[in-house]
């Protein structure tokens, strides 16, 4: 074979040109693709860090991938080696991050496909040192106040020894005594010290300036900055409400901001299975006044949105607290115009944790509560003042002209009654129905996944019994959620389900038990609780019973009556997001849901109300089912971009729809055998005229929105939101209703470059706008008919039950809302002042038509309501100190309001004539409050007659009462309330304190009306009031604030029982302690532990001597939570 020199050159020539072009494409890539942590992202690169921590290299990775677009590929123990990272709260570059992570050059960063980051370590320098020595080198490392800096990083140049600070700033190294040292620490400037031959080298690092990023807002809607917003809104993170309370969000959420307020509820106290009545900034409109459905909410109840959808307040109760990421408060129309006609009463948006990406992470909470009831408002007569009083008020003297028994007999079963209490029996009846009231609550959550997809499932369960013998409220829940992106499509899809069953007390209604009289012992001779008070268990005719024969409250509670219900919830959220381009996002979600309720009712034949009764009517059971049928889909996209670095423009523009389906079906059967235990196949028939009842709904609604947000140089403010709403709630005419809202603001602090050291946010807003309110009426465009068995001798006719009304409109809310935000010195003060005022017309209420139509409650528009008020919160921390994790602050929020009528005229003459005739003390009146107290003004007791004296209009005084003499003599309102707070936070160990306080307000004491004055023969054998013995008129001359014992005095309603009601009350108490990072918590598997000790409503001091909870008592809780994470 022959070769030719050309190409045996041309051979070696072409390798050598494949080896120059390799190594030249390793160098480029290595110039290129290779990076430093320094360099490794641009400039703008951001994190966000939402709270202090200490966090290990690998999470830091975490953080960087949850929020950009790069991955990270390293070994799996790469950075075992490496000290922790502390990170403060802010937002930091990636670069300054990764600078902080891996202060020495140990390890080589290159791309690989896209935006993988490949991590290896690098080889070791060689570094050689002739003639130096390694010496011990101590010190401490402190910030510019010269406060010890516990955690920073020391890395000895060109080595890889390594040490940190402990918590007293203090470190220890080995270095040559010729080298070099790095100090570095996450929000400070990095200092390199020589060592020259030192053992002792102290460091102060200097605090980087940055700016304070602003919380971030979740309006359910969008997502925008805070320091951007012109609106009323407040955020609380999940971990907030769970410090206050272990219960529920509710009971939390009233004691961290002033504008949400739950009205005490007097008649049933802490009964787990009553939902609390809530308002967010007062009333909107007149509860009395609405027409009544089962399905319809309060209309003064703020509308609830449980991840991007509405949901009901049973729900919002029921949702386990620990899922809970955060709720945001939206208060004015320049935040909730998004929801149109369901917004006038604020909107409460509750956001639940989020699938996170990375390795799976596991945690469970435990929570248990006990439940004390408060029986010392009860001011109830021992037996012996008992029986004294009904001897003084003539209760054992025969009535006139009766010939039932003869005086003879009622002496001996009042000297029987002697008898036994001079033997000591003493009954405390109150005791009997009560118990420790128990909760517990066990929470499961876990989730992970990649940065395309993730996964979250959590579970809970709680089982909740009542400080009253029976009561039960158990729940459960269920969630699912994952979400899936990849480029440019993201998906989520969140499954939930939830039951739960309660049950009322055994016992009945707790004012049962404050009744019965204490002479009466609970159990017979023989230990036997009999039918009758009185030791026996036959019933007796009119004639046969001497004095009185009442019933033994006890023999009702084990006969196997029952009031229990159970429902069950299913609600699937599926939003699909695309990112068209880096500006504009395309949004659709669509929810379906499911709520089933069943309660039943069965009251034993063997029951001591049905003892006259003839068997056929012994014994009831009550059934009622409903269910409701829900699907919202929403369709929506927005603009977001910056011009020139100073104008920030945002464009969002949403469609939604939703229907509402309610059914419900009622049957009401008596006549029952003994031993069946309520099953209604052994009914003799149904109630008289008590058919079953089949309720029918269909509510559809619809929005159109658009919202523009525009802010020139984080200066100035611009919001505008436009929403035009539809429901077939309303009349066929008023279908749709235009509502809007308009804010502005000033960040002050931005346009005068305010000292960031003392100055922080400095932001003035307004805002007016118009929102709706739809929870009021149901078939305003139709004509109701109903079967009437009655009509006529042929069947069953139809009767008209209500008439159309075509030109009902909504009511619409018109808000104006002035607003302060400020924080200073680091946020170490920060305070929000806001003021509103709100005209609600026109007022939908309920007028009675002509006798001749047979018809009442006809809904119509008519008047207007006017609420306005000032509320703050502000809150100072005195100790501040991050660098120790230190922190001690008190805070202080109040609010203030009252309301005004207005437009209605003669309107509402009816209700205030039916008023009169009752124990209520409301009236309805152009010019006056809705919580305004009418009475006659009363002089007091005329110490020579005994007689009430009343003050007429005209300044005469009279001892006949006059109700055209009727004037405001309070106001129900409070003039102010709110909460002083404390919390302190050092190293691992918390404590919060929650006062409440509350000044100005009147109240009815319905106690010294019903149970002091106003007894009568029917009900002076009923325990009463201590007061109604011992303060009483007894002589004339004596000044006294009660009339004279007698069963003949019937007292009318004056402002003689009115009265001031100002109280401090202990609403939470907590003691908290969290280790993490410990070898011992390692070994076990765990990551975190947490414990907390909690009391809420642990006492309360009143200026006014009243019973609180009439059917069921008022309760203190002390509560004990574990928090486990691995």
């Amino acid at each position: 074979m022959n070769f030719k020199l050309t190409s045996v050159l041309f051979y070696f020539r072409k390798k050598l040109i494949m080896n120059i072009m390799r190594a030249f494409i390793f160098l480029f890539c290595t110039a290129i693709f290779g990076f430093t942590p320094a360099n490794l992202f641009s400039q703008n690169a951001k994190i966000v860090i939402t709270a202090d921590k200490t966090v290990t290299v690998d999470e830091v990775f975490d953080l960087i991938k949850q929020q950009t677009n790069y991955t990270f590929i390293y070994q799996e123990d790469l950075f075992k080696k490496l000290p922790k990272v502390h990170l403060k709260k802010g937002k930091i570059r990636v670069n300054d991050l990764l600078e902080a992570s891996f202060p020495g050059k140990d390890f080589n960063f290159s791309f690989s496909n896209g935006n993988t980051i490949l991590v290896k370590a690098a080889a070791a320098e060689k570094v050689v040192v002739q003639q130096s020595k390694s010496i011990e080198i101590k010190g401490t490392v402190t910030n510019d106040k010269k406060e010890p800096l516990p955690g920073v990083n020391i890395k000895v140049r060109g080595t890889n020894a390594t040490a940190q600070t402990d918590f007293d700033g203090k470190y220890t190294i080995t270095a040559p005594n010729d080298g070099t040292l790095l100090f570095t620490y996450i929000g400070h400037t990095a200092e390199i010290v020589a060592v020259n031959n030192r053992k002792v080298i102290n460091v102060t690092l200097k605090e980087e300036t940055k700016q304070l990023e602003g919380v971030v807002i979740n309006t359910g809607v969008t997502v925008r900055k805070k320091e951007l917003i012109t609106g009323a809104v407040t955020t609380f993170r999940g971990e907030e409400l769970r410090q206050i309370s272990t219960q529920n969000a509710v009971q939390a959420l009233k004691s961290l901001d002033p504008s949400f307020i739950v009205v005490n509820n007097n008649i049933a106290g802490s009964n787990p299975n009553i939902l609390p009545t809530i308002e967010v900034r007062g009333q909107t409109s007149l509860t009395a006044n609405q027409v009544d459905s089962q399905f319809r909410d309060d209309p003064n109840q703020p509308l609830f949105i449980l991840d991007g959808f509405p949901t009901t307040l049973q729900q919002v109760v029921d949702l386990d607290i620990n899922r809970i990421a955060s709720i945001t408060l939206l208060k004015d129309a320049a935040s909730t115009a998004l929801y149109g006609s369901r917004s006038a009463n604020g909107v409460v948006v509750i956001e639940t944790n989020k699938p996170i990406p990375g390795k799976l992470q596991f945690s469970y909470v435990y929570n248990s509560s006990y439940e004390f009831a408060d029986l010392s408002v009860y001011n109830l007569m021992n037996a012996a003042q008992k029986l004294e009083f009904e001897r003084l008020s003539g209760a054992f003297i025969v009535k006139d002209g009766s010939a039932e028994t003869t005086p003879l007999t009622w002496d001996k079963e009042y000297n029987r009654r002697l008898a036994a209490v001079r033997s000591g029996v003493n009954t405390y009846w109150l005791n009997e129905p009560i118990q420790m009231g128990l909760t517990s609550g066990h929470s499961l959550n876990f989730g992970g996944g990649s940065e395309e997809f993730r996964f979250n499932i959590a579970g809970n369960y709680k089982t909740l019994t009542g400080t009253m013998k029976g009561s039960e409220h158990d729940t459960w829940g269920y969630n699912t959620t994952l979400t899936y992106r990849k480029n440019k499509l993201n998906l989520s899809n969140q499954f939930f389900i939830s039951g739960g069953n309660n049950q009322e007390s055994d016992y009945g209604s707790f004012e049962t038990w404050a009744k019965a009289s204490p002479y009466y012992p609970k159990y017979n001779e023989n230990g036997v609780i009999t039918r009758y008070m009185d030791g026996s268990s036959l019933p007796l005719t009119s004639l046969q019973t001497i004095v009185n024969h009442p019933a033994n409250p006890l023999y009702n509670v084990f006969l196997g009556s029952y009031d229990k219900g159970k429902d069950f919830n299913f609600t699937n959220n599926f939003a699909i997001n695309y990112d068209v381009n880096p500006h504009i996002k395309a949004t659709g979600a669509l929810s379906v849901s499911r709520l089933d309720n069943h309660n039943t009712v069965f009251v034993s034949p063997d029951d001591t109300r049905f003892v006259n009764n003839i068997s056929t009517e012994k014994g009831t059971y009550t059934s009622y089912e409903a269910i409701t049928d829900k699907w919202n889909a929403n369709l929506g996209a927005t603009y977001s971009n910056v011009f020139k670095n100073v104008h920030s423009f945002n464009y969002t523009i949403r469609a939604s729809a939703l229907e509402t389906k309610n059914n419900s079906y009622k049957t009401a059967l008596r006549g029952f055998p003994l031993g069946v235990g309520g099953n209604p196949a052994f009914a003799f028939g149904y109630e008289p005229n008590g058919k079953p009842d089949v309720y029918t709904e269909l509510i559809r609604s619809v929005d159109l929105t658009n919202q523009i947000n525009y802010a020139y140089d984080r200066r100035f403010l611009f919001d505008f939101t436009q929403t035009i709403s539809g429901a077939t709630n309303f009349g066929t005419n008023k279908k749709y209703s235009p509502y809007w809202g308009v804010g502005f603001g000033w960040n002050l602090n931005n346009e005068f470059k305010m000292n960031e050291d003392i100055v922080n946010i400095f932001k003035i807003r307004a805002n007016i706008g118009q929102t709706g309110n739809q929870n009021l009426v149901g078939f305003a465009s139709y004509d109701v008919y109903a079967y009437n068995p009655n009509t006529n001798v042929f069947g069953a006719g139809l009767g008209v039950s209500q008439i159309a009304n075509p030109n009902l409109e909504a009511q619409r809310t018109k808000d104006l809302s002035l607003g302060l935000d400020l924080a200073m010195f680091r946020n170490r003060l920060t305070m929000t002042l806001g003021a509103y005022r709100r005209k609600t017309s026109p007022q939908i209420v309920a007028i009675d038509l002509a006798a001749s139509t047979g018809l009442n409650g006809y809904p119509l528009n008519v008047g207007y309501l006017t609420t306005q008020g000032l509320e703050l919160k502000m809150n100072y921390n005195f100790i501040y100190d991050l660098s120790r994790n230190f922190v001690w602050g008190i805070g202080l929020m109040g609010a203030t309001g009252d309301n005004e009528l207005g437009g209605f005229g003669n309107a509402l003459s009816s209700l205030n004539s039916e008023a009169q005739k009752s124990t209520s003390l409301t009236r309805y009146y152009d010019g006056a409050s809705s919580n305004d107290l009418w009475a006659v003004p009363s002089l007091g007791i005329d110490p020579a007659t005994g007689r009430e004296i009343f003050l007429k209009k005209n300044g005469q005084s009279t001892f006949t009462l006059d109700k055209q003499d009727e004037v405001v003599m309070g106001n129900s309102r409070e003039t102010a309330t709110g909460v002083v707070s404390t919390n302190l936070n050092y190293k691992g160990f918390s404590f919060g304190l929650f006062v409440r306080y509350s000044f100005g307000a009147e109240r009815f004491n319905s106690a010294l009306y019903n149970k002091v004055e106003n007894i009568s023969r029917e009900n002076i054998f009923d325990n009463q009031d201590a007061r109604a013995f011992t303060d009483r008129w007894t002589t004339p001359g004596q000044m006294a604030q009660f009339k004279a014992i007698g069963l003949t005095n019937n007292t009318p309603i004056s402002s003689r029982f009115i009265q001031k009601d100002d109280y401090i009350s202990g609403e939470s108490i907590r003691l908290g302690y969290r280790v993490t990072d410990r070898d011992w918590l390692k070994r076990a598997g765990l990551t975190a532990l947490g414990f907390n000790a909690l009391a809420n409503e642990f006492f309360r001091v009143s200026t006014i001597k009243a019973e609180r909870g009439i059917e069921y008592p008022f309760s203190r809780i002390y509560s004990l939570s574990l928090n486990l994470s691995f």
